[in-house]
């Protein structure tokens, strides 16, 4: 048998072995081998050379560098093609929507994407990002497709749940009428917490209840807001508001109870002070026109205070805080400043040189000591008994607390203060010790002038009080709430079964309760409330023991829970309309009058629709303190650039 013989190697041969190593050849006359990776000669002789080459380190690298560049080489496929070109244009769609809806929300005038500065820095660090549309048409085409998708999320909110419709009007730039209507969606199974969003802002061609009651009706149509879900409409006094709550029972929202901000009612309570009290508003006047753009007046004011007290240190050098008429508090905190500081703030006056003396200093300059403690001591009685009406006040400023089965009882305990010295026929006796201790300063005469004013102060805000509460539209809402939810009623025994279902059947919501089931379940509330208050000898502020009993019943009756909370979290106040007026503001500015109202619309609910539910929580608790108005906070700062004499103006 004849032996095979050894198959012949060829240089050709040997680079058809190792092709897929990359070797080929490359002259065959002169049988040269080369690697196409590391461009290099290879030896073919022997296979196990080859094969050393082929493991070695720089072959590996460079044999996968080559496939990494080929790939990128390959053409694409036309489905590949396609599928590119479709993700290109929907991640440039998102681009374009996340940039304007971001512009729009930090309020920036879309009209600053189109500067070439911006342009290039778009291009330079966002490649693809240059080539954006033009404001005008990001404007026109893309702000009402993100208004769209806006809506679309609050109709799954809106879905199913309890709406409160917040509404005001002002005038806006133009001269138009402006209507804002914010819902306020009440808690349920689901969510215990309620929401408030920006539902519309609507030019109307009148401000009439017709006109509004119809801009009122669009806005829920576009969100499919059933009319049995409207239970509430918040609104102010004015008589429009209160036809248009009649003529929207009539179209359908048979549900619905109409309430009248109680903030801007205690604000009337609180101009009893200022109306009645004519020499004290007249220095807060002067005193504000003393200081009001006067920046070295305010440097020197500053240094006058600190040489003054530099040993003693009785006082803090601090400046007068600004009243404002928009701004609740305002004149308060400036009455509050005067009782401490009118001497100095005469003094001071007195040292301008007659040469300066406007009006404002003129009129210090001819106060005598007793007019100064006549000031003085209506000052320091409006602070004492001033304060209970502002607070209550700024605590009305929120609409998601939970306080509507406290509204009344809070209201007749600040009005019980004005009830004892309108009764009383010696006024002093029944004054708080500030100020009782301030009358000692003044004569005989001037003291019983002085007391008579007070009484006059004190009667008109307790007849104020008795006027606005038997005039209230939710009069009946609200004492059923008290009756029903308020944890002092509660803690001293429930009302008899009468009273109970009579409350319950003066609010719309708690009707679907059958009358058997809402008894044994307000009972087991009651006991709740009693072993919490019973637990809390000192109750952390803010607490409610009625909430935190609702809350430890939410496992077992949750549908109780959320209809009980939806009474609760009824708004007592209309301040967050005036919020809105705010931002309507900021995006209507004098530069921007030209916008669409439609454009207005949409970049009013992305710009505040958010804000509301990220900066007011149901559990803040609301102080004169964390009120501070934004024009009283522009003197805090001032006040600490002025504090450095030496600080160069």
């Amino acid at each position: 048998m004849k032996k095979a013989k050894p198959k012949t190697v060829t240089v050709t041969s040997r680079a058809d072995e190792f092709k897929d190593e990359g070797m080929y050849v490359f002259d065959r006359s002169k049988k040269i081998m080369m690697c196409r990776f590391c461009d290099c000669r290879v030896s073919w002789e022997r296979k196990s050379v080859v094969q050393l080459h082929c493991s070695s380190g720089h072959h590996v690298k460079e044999k996968e560098k080559a496939k990494a560049a080929q790939s990128l080489k390959r053409q694409a496929s036309l489905t590949d093609s396609f599928e590119q070109a479709k993700k290109n244009k929907i991640d440039k769609e998102v681009f374009i929507k996340s940039t304007v809806h971001a512009f729009v929300k930090a309020n920036i005038p879309l009209h600053k994407l189109d500067h070439p500065d911006i342009r290039d820095w778009l291009k330079k660090y966002m490649p693809g990002s240059g080539d954006l549309p033009s404001s005008a048409w990001l404007r026109n085409h893309y702000l009402p497709i993100i208004k769209k998708d806006y809506d679309e999320e609050l109709k799954k909110s809106l879905e199913g749940r309890k709406v409160v419709v917040l509404t005001d009007e002002t005038t806006n730039r133009k001269g138009e009428a402006a209507l804002i209507t914010l819902f306020l969606v009440l808690p349920d199974t689901s969510n215990p917490d309620p929401l408030l969003i920006v539902a519309a802002v609507k030019v109307l061609m009148a401000t009439t209840g017709d006109e509004t009651s119809k801009a009122i009706l669009h806005t829920l149509v576009d969100f499919n807001v059933a009319h049995g879900n409207v239970v509430g409409l918040m609104s102010d006094s004015a008589a429009y508001m209160t036809l248009c709550a009649r003529l929207l029972r009539e179209l359908g929202l048979t549900n619905m109870v109409h309430l009248q901000c109680w903030a801007h009612k205690l604000d009337k309570v609180a101009k009893v002070f200022s109306d009645k009290l004519v020499r004290l508003n007249e220095c807060v006047a002067k005193t504000k026109k003393l200081f009001k753009n006067t920046r070295k007046r305010k440097h020197r004011y500053l240094k006058f205070l600190k040489d003054k007290y530099s040993f003693s240190q009785v006082k803090q050098p601090k400046l007068f805080p600004l009243p404002v008429m928009t701004r609740w508090g305002s004149w308060r905190n400036s009455v509050e400043y005067l009782a401490e500081y009118v001497e100095d703030v005469v003094a001071y006056a007195k040292t301008i040189p007659d040469s300066d003396a406007v009006k404002s200093v003129q009129y210090f300059k001819k106060l005598t000591n007793e007019d100064v403690n006549i000031i003085k001591c209506e000052a320091i009685f409006t602070v004492d008994y001033c304060t209970s009406v502002t607070a209550l006040l700024i605590k009305l400023e929120s609409s998601k607390i939970a306080f509507s089965h406290n509204l009344y009882s809070s209201i007749r305990e600040v009005q019980k203060v004005f009830s004892v010295l309108k009764s009383t026929t010696d006024v002093k006796s029944q004054l708080y010790a500030n100020t009782k201790n301030s009358l000692s300063s003044l004569s005989g005469s001037k003291c019983k002038n002085l007391l008579e004013r007070i009484k006059g102060v004190s009667q008109k805000c307790d007849g104020l009080f008795f006027e606005l509460m038997e005039t209230d539209v939710g009069r009946k809402f609200f004492i059923a709430s008290q009756t029903l939810f308020n944890s002092s009623k509660l803690v001293m025994g429930p009302a008899t079964r009468e009273k109970l279902l009579e409350a319950k059947n003066n609010i719309s919501m708690l009707s679907v309760i059958p009358n058997e089931n809402f008894i044994v379940l307000h009972g087991l509330l009651t006991d709740n409330v009693k072993e919490i208050v019973a637990s809390r000898p000192k109750p952390p502020p803010g607490s409610d023991p009625t909430l935190d009993a609702l809350k430890a019943m939410q496992t077992n009756h949750s549908d109780f829970v959320a209809m009980c909370l939806s009474v609760l979290y009824m708004p007592v106040s209309n301040v967050d309309c005036e919020r809105g007026f705010s931002a309507y503001g900021d995006i209507m500015s004098p530069k921007r009058t030209r916008l669409k109202t439609s454009n207005t619309e949409i970049m009013m609910c992305l710009y505040f629709g958010d804000d509301f539910n990220n900066n007011y929580s149901p559990d803040d608790v609301v102080d004169i303190e964390s009120a501070q108005t934004s024009e009283v906070a522009s003197n805090r700062n001032e006040e600490e650039f002025y504090a450095d004499p030496d600080n160069p103006i």
